[in-house]
């Protein structure tokens, strides 16, 4: 029981470290300022495996990837129609909108 109990923990804590390193890996995309360094996030990110990757890269190449100028988080967008409704990269959940500008 303990060792199962021990198991679950680090397996857990090791999920949350891996989808913080992925979070900081997707926050480089508000600061790149041009392909190759859009290029080597994009590197960094396939390198790790992980397979929620597929979404934020997927809107990459779709053009929907958003960084919102006031704090610099990145987000997948779906534009409307006067606003671009925002979404986590990694989970898809809803997390508000903002203007087209």
């Amino acid at each position: 029981m303990g060792q199962t109990l021990l198991f679950l923990l680090t397996t857990l804590s090791s999920s949350g470290a891996a989808e913080a390193d992925l979070r900081a890996i997707i926050a480089k995309f508000a600061t790149v300022t041009d392909f190759s360094e859009t290029g080597a996030v994009v590197q960094e990110l396939t390198a790790t495996g992980d397979p929620a990757v597929e979404r934020p890269l997927a809107a990459l190449a779709d053009g929907n990837l958003y960084a919102r100028t006031a704090d610099s988080m990145v987000f997948v967008g779906k534009e409307g129609d006067e606003n671009v409704q925002l979404f986590d990269p990694l989970s898809g959940e809803p997390a508000g909108e903002a203007s087209e500008d």
